[in-house]
This record gives structure tokens, C-alpha cells and sequence, in this order.
């Protein structure tokens, strides 16, 4: 009878024990609720008890904890364009569940507006040295500053671009050149890729500084009056209106390549047989004013598209 009793005791203390502790639930219906570039919201179900939730944010170079009691959490001023983990777990007492996670991505913020000096400089040779003197209210009136240089070659152009271009802060430039590499200035035939490769030069320091790039077509010419009367290319099989026509052909593929806008001088003052007739010059190779006139019409609504989002 002792032993049964006995038994019976041990059975029934058996019994009384608590039953072993089950695990913590791990949090669960983890979601992003909101998102910008710089702030997430996330929120869970909530987990019953006595529980706090501890959760870590971290993505390259960025890592954020904390512990709360709620079951929700925006995070503010997070960096952009990154790729993130965030992760939270239950805790009560000394049990602690396993991590639930979620993986999203910040958008990149948009670039901040670029702001400039002056709204364009016009950079080139002698015409582009004339143009704010025989039509000087069509400068004065947008506020453009022009930087030609007579007798200037596009090589000898684009060595100076980053003084007076770059370091003057336009919104847009306007290049316009060759026709001195056309008439050989330097001494020796410029293949029409020679040109367009300082062309490139220029434009790719203005992408640089986030100048807007114009391109303009060289001008119609068919004899350079500070040569002699029997001047020709130098190259055999070429003459000046070939030679115009095929850089002018190069410039114009290839801004369209880089999304530039051309604009066709050539076409707009072109004479019989490639000559630029009066009175839009006077001298054959330059404008006068009623030419500079016709390339202001041509260009001011490229430039204005081009400086319509410009903060002036």
C-alpha cells in the first residue's frame, strides 16, 4: 500500500508541472507601408504578451537600431538610392524569437537643380567676334556674352573653351566654328573628323559642367578674301563648298547622335553655287547685319527652349 501511495504522490506532482515553455512567435505580415527616398514606414502583426520588438535597418554603408513596443516604425532621413534589409524579432523576458525580414529599395532622389552665372555664351572665330557689334540689342536684350576670336581655328577654340566658356557659368553654350579650318589658318588641310573632334572637345567639357550645348553650322563660303584669288584646299579633289558641306554633314549626325540641337546657318544664307551673297554679307564670308538678323530668328527658339527651365 506504501508504494502504490507513493506512486500516486509522485504521479500527481508530475501533473502539476507546468508545461515546458513554447517558443516565441516570430513576428509576422511584415510590410512596407510607405516609402520615399528618405523616410520608411513599416508594420507587423502584433505578437501577444508582454513583448518588445527589437529591429535593425541596415543597407551599405548605413545601419540604424532600435527596440520598441509598438508593432509599427517610420524611419526618417535614410539615404537614398540604396538597397535595404530591415529586420525585427519578439523579446520577452529572457526568450527572444527568430528574425523575420524585408528587403526594399529607396528611391534615388532627383538631381538638385543646376544653377548658372548667365543664361549663354557664344564661343567662335571672327563671326562670332562681329555678331554682338552689328546686331548688338539681340545680345544685350537676352543677356548672352559672346566670346569669338578672329582667325581662330576650332583646335585653337577648344583650347580656350574652359576660360571662356566654363569659367564663365553659362547655362548654354553656343559653338560655332570651322570655317578658319575650312581656309586652312593654321597652315595645313583639317580633315572634316579633325573638326568635329574639337567640336566634341568643347561639348564634352560643357557636359561636364552641366552646359547645355548648341552646335551651328559653318557658313557658306566659296573664296576666303585674305587668300589669293586661285586659293583652293590643299587636298586634291576638294573644293571649299565640298569641304563645308561635308564637315557641316558630320556635325549635323552627330549632334543628333548626342541630342544637340543644330542649327543650319548654311542653309538659311546659302547663295547660287555656295556663296554667301549680300546683302546678308558683306564680304562673302561674314555676316552683316541683315544675316546676323536671319540667325537670330533661327536660333533664339532653340535657345529658349533650351533656357526655359534656366533659374535667371
Amino acid at each position: 500500500m506504501k508504494r502504490i501511495a507513493v506512486l500516486l504522490i509522485f504521479a500527481m506532482t508530475a501533473c502539476a508541472q507546468p508545461p515546458k515553455d513554447e517558443p516565441l512567435a516570430s513576428p509576422s505580415g511584415l510590410e512596407v507601408t510607405n516609402l520615399t527616398e528618405t523616410t520608411v514606414s513599416l508594420s507587423w502583426s502584433a505578437v501577444p504578451g508582454d513583448i518588445k520588438y527589437r529591429w535593425a535597418l541596415i543597407a551599405d554603408g548605413y545601419v540604424e537600431r532600435g527596440i520598441i513596443a509598438e508593432n509599427a516604425l517610420s524611419v526618417e532621413n535614410i539615404p537614398d538610392g540604396k538597397d535595404f534589409v530591415f529586420s525585427v524579432r519578439c523579446e520577452s523576458g529572457e526568450k527572444v524569437s527568430e528574425w523575420a525580414e524585408i528587403k526594399f529599395s529607396t528611391p534615388e532622389l532627383p538631381p538638385p537643380p543646376v544653377v548658372h552665372s548667365i543664361p549663354a555664351v557664344f564661343i567662335g572665330d571672327s563671326i562670332t567676334e562681329i555678331w554682338p557689334t552689328k546686331d548688338p540689342s539681340y545680345f544685350s536684350s537676352h543677356g548672352y556674352l559672346g566670346k569669338g576670336k578672329s582667325g581662330q581655328t576650332s583646335k585653337t577654340i577648344a583650347a580656350r573653351f574652359k576660360k571662356d566658356v566654363v569659367n564663365n557659368d553659362p547655362y548654354v553654350v553656343h559653338i560655332l566654328c570651322g570655317g578658319n579650318d575650312i581656309a586652312e589658318n593654321d597652315g595645313s588641310y583639317v580633315e572634316s573628323s579633325a573638326i568635329l573632334a574639337n567640336i566634341e572637345m568643347m561639348a564634352d567639357m560643357a557636359d561636364e559642367a552641366k552646359i547645355k550645348v548648341v552646335v551651328g553650322a559653318i557658313l557658306p563660303v566659296t573664296k576666303f578674301w585674305w587668300w589669293a584669288d586661285d586659293w583652293k584646299p590643299s587636298k586634291e579633289g576638294v573644293t571649299i563648298e565640298s569641304h563645308i558641306l561635308e564637315a557641316n554633314a558630320l556635325i549635323k549626325a552627330w549632334c543628333e547622335q548626342r541630342g544637340y540641337p543644330y542649327v543650319d546657318y548654311y542653309n538659311l544664307l546659302v547663295g547660287p553655287n555656295g556663296s554667301f551673297p549680300g546683302p546678308d554679307s558683306y564680304d562673302g564670308v561674314h555676316p552683316d547685319t541683315p544675316g546676323f538678323q536671319k540667325m537670330d530668328a533661327l536660333v533664339q527658339p532653340v535657345m529658349e527652349e533650351l533656357l526655359k527651365d534656366a533659374k535667371l
